[in-house]
Formats: structure tokens, sequence, C-alpha cells
């Protein structure tokens, strides 16, 4: 990447934030609802990555309500058992918010 290609990119504010999260600046992004999950990824995998061990990869969102906790889970077209499995443990790590 040329300068001038990272100056263009840093004006996207997915990747800005999410250059915020990679250098500890921010310790999560909201992101969606003005862009595609798929925006939101490409920006996530540029510049942060993924969990070492982690091969596959899912989104998700959580509502904190008084009295009540909502959550969705979205990004696989065809799940299958195996990914399922892989899956889960990753979203229930974030159970306790």
């Amino acid at each position: 990447m040329t300068l001038e290609q990272a100056r263009e990119v840093i004006l996207d504010p997915l990747f800005y934030g999410a250059l915020m999260v990679r250098e500890g600046q921010a310790d999560g992004m909201v992101a969606g609802a003005e862009h595609a999950t798929a925006d939101v990824l490409r920006a996530a995998f540029q510049c942060i990555g993924t969990a070492p061990g982690c091969s596959i990869v899912s989104s998700c969102f959580v509502m904190l309500v008084p009295n009540c906790s909502l959550g969705e889970g979205g990004m696989m077209s065809s799940p299958t058992a195996r990914s399922t499995r892989t899956r889960m443990p990753a979203s229930w790590r974030h159970s306790d918010l």
C-alpha cells in the first residue's frame, strides 16, 4: 500500500475504527447500521485479523436492556455441525455481558 492509498483508506470510518482497536486506542467498535457486513468484516480482517486458532468467523449483536438479554448471530450461510461447534464457544465467551 502506498502512502497516498493509506491516506485515503484512513478516511473510511470502518478502517479508522479497526485501526484504533488494533492499536489499543479502543476496546471495540460498533458498525453495521450504515455499512454492509462485508465492508465491516473487510476492515476488521485487514486491520485486526482473526484470533489465533480461529479459521471460521461470524458476526453477532448483543443488546443489553434492563432485565433482558437479546442477541443474534449471523454471517454463516450454510452452517455445518462442525462450524457451529467451532463458533458457539466464541459466542459464549461474550454471554456474561
